[in-house]
């Protein structure tokens, strides 16, 4: 073996008389070959059947596009062995810088060692071992690497570089950096041109106090858009969601979850169909079947429902219901008023107090959390309350407006007040007026402006009327004030009583006794031991007593100089013998038709 310098042997060959179309020739054949561009110093080493170009000093080489600079080199046929500074030019769009290098020509592809460094457009591929394949501008490695795209640096311990795709693939304990988040990730791919990472295995996500997790999807790093798929969960703090679908939109502060979506905080669980929440505003919107359960109770709307996670005011849409310990509302609208716990509900309501038994239906329906206070108003139709506290006879009440309160803040019973046109039926019961009110407490009833009640074959009527009950019957009725009780047993003929103040007392809600104080007045009919009616009497006095049986009069007590007549039936004036404000309202009795509608749901029923 010995090696002539490359020069001398070209020398020798210009010399030789060569034709000049053989060395065209060999011209044409060499475009597919190394050429040397530069060297300090060339060799030839030369062996039986090799021949090796040795390369030393500022090295220049040139192949189909693509160029090499480095310290020293050997050439062999298409291979290149190149050391020191190694640097590939390629289509003028990519750099790589390595320690050495081999080039194989024939393939077109490189193979870098050391402190390798791959450049393209703002792209740097940082690694320790690289192979290159210049036909299809892919780099590929299999130990720790590091790119480095605008802000964002990216980790892998294998992966594939595809630079006329603009795309990478990274695999192995995959880590990327930016200002905003850390991702993690068992494999994944990066398009540089897009700034946007997709996923293809099990990932995690961090930014600040937020954990993502998610088995596919993308990040687009410029826009701070993402999209998490495949089992997709998110935790910040106490906060955990999942869904199927997640979007994470860090321009506006917005996040979004599809399908089956959980939400779970200290202070609240949301389960819906969709979930649309701000940052910035804290705001929750959920779309779909919906709900929010918190320590105040639970919201379900089947349409939508806007909610503040931080003030826990919240707005429905769609038919909806609250419920907690004591209460059920169900409505088209439910609403929370921002500064206080207060309920708004519209359309076809439905509240019941589930401790109390009792339940209004109404239009409209406004709760004052604070004084536990609730008022009911309707629009083409009044509200009704119910109280079914007695399961074999439910009391019906209709009036514009409803009031239930709780009088008492130590005793969890309700006060009702109703106002203007109220009705009120019960089996044993009935009445009409103006207004009422209603302790249960006490189980007292005070109706005001004109009122009525009728009572079997009796009915009663003064300026003021209370009512007490006992064990969901009638005990006493005090009418107070040009008090009037009419009794008919057979509607031909009236029992009249009247005075100043009247007590009236019953057994088993039948009319018992009735005790007529000041100014008392009497018509009652006498009958025979048939039942046949004998006469009629008139009585004036100061009180009276009256004994009933079966609704009839039974017996009369008449106290302080009684004055009195008694007429035969065939000689009495029967529509003279009426006592002065005598009116038989049988016709406005209230019925359950008229009270009830029948389409409606019972609340009774459900509880």
């Amino acid at each position: 073996m010995y090696r002539v310098p490359f020069l001398f042997v070209l020398n020798i060959l210009l010399l030789s008389g060569i034709p000049s179309d053989a060395l065209a020739q060999a011209g044409a054949a060499g475009e597919q070959q190394i050429k040397i561009l530069h060297s300090d110093y060339t060799f030839l080493d030369i062996e039986p059947g090799l021949e090796t170009k040795i390369l030393k000093g500022d090295v220049q080489l040139y192949h189909d596009s693509s160029f090499l600079y480095c310290d020293s080199a050997r050439i062999v046929d298409l291979l290149v062995y190149a050391y020191g500074n190694v640097v590939i030019r390629h289509n003028d769009t990519v750099q790589i810088f390595a320690d050495s290098i081999r080039y194989n020509g024939l393939d077109k592809a490189a193979d870098l060692y050391g402190e390798v460094i791959l450049v393209s457009g703002s792209q740097s591929l940082f690694t320790r071992k690289l192979h290159y394949d210049l036909n299809a501008s892919v780099a590929s490695y299999h130990t720790p690497a590091t790119l480095k795209s605008k802000e964002t640096v990216l980790k892998s311990q294998r992966g594939y570089y595809f630079v006329q795709e603009d795309l990478a693939h990274f695999a192995g304990q995959v880590q990327l950096v930016d200002p905003e988040i850390q991702l993690r990730s068992d494999s994944l791919q990066f398009n540089t041109k897009t700034q946007t990472a997709y996923f293809t295995g099990p990932t995690l996500m961090e930014r600040q106090d937020r954990t993502i997790y998610c088995e596919g999807g993308f990040y687009d790093v410029d826009d701070k858009q993402a999209r998490f798929t495949g089992n997709p969960q998110f935790q910040e703090k106490d906060k955990k969601a999942s869904s199927e679908v997640m979007l994470y939109d860090g321009l506006n502060g917005q996040i979004t979850l599809f399908n089956q979506v959980k939400y779970l905080s200290e202070k609240e669980t949301l389960e819906g169909d969709s979930l649309y929440y701000n940052e910035n505003t804290r705001i929750m919107t959920l779309l779909g079947e919906g709900m929010i359960r918190t320590e105040g109770g639970t919201v379900r709307s089947s349409k939508k429902l806007v909610y503040h996670d931080s003030t826990g005011v919240f707005i429905t849409e769609g038919r909806s219901v609250l419920q907690d310990s004591s209460n059920y509302l169900e409505a088209d609208l439910i609403e929370r008023e921002a500064g206080s716990e207060d309920l708004k509900a519209r359309g076809a309501v439905y509240w019941t107090d589930t401790l109390n038994r009792v339940d209004i239906h109404c239009d409209s329906l406004h709760f004052n959390k604070r004084e536990n206070r609730v008022v009911a108003t309707g629009k083409g139709r009044q509200p009704l309350f119910k109280s079914f506290d007695n399961p074999a006879d439910t009391l019906f009440l209709r009036a514009d407006t409803l009031v239930a309160y709780q009088a008492d803040t130590l005793r969890p019973d309700k006060s009702i007040k109703a106002y203007h046109r109220v009705t009120v039926f019960r089996s044993d019961l009935q009445a009409r007026c103006d207004s009422l009110s209603y302790h249960q407490k006490d189980s007292v009833f005070t109706l005001y402006h004109d009122p009525v009640i009728w009572s079997d074959t009796s009915q009663f009527f003064a300026d003021t009327i209370r009512l007490l009950q006992s064990g969901n019957e009638i005990k006493s009725i005090y009418l107070l004030q040009n008090a009037m009780i009419i009794n008919s047993p057979d509607l031909r003929y009236f029992n009249q009583i009247k005075g100043r103040r009247v007590r009236a007392d019953f057994d088993s809600s039948e009319l018992a006794t009735v005790d007529v104080l000041g100014n008392a007045e009497a018509v009652y009919y006498i009958l025979d031991d048939d039942r046949a009616y004998i006469g009629v009497n008139k009585i004036i006095c100061s009180n009276i007593l009256v004994k009933f049986g079966n609704n009839q009069v039974d017996r009369i007590y008449f106290f302080t100089e009684p004055n009195g007549t008694m007429y035969p039936m065939r000689k009495a004036d029967h529509e003279a013998l009426k006592l002065k404000g005598f009116k038989w309202l049988d016709s406005e009795r209230p019925t359950y038709t008229q009270l009830v509608n029948p389409g409606e749901v019972n609340l009774q029923d459900r509880n």
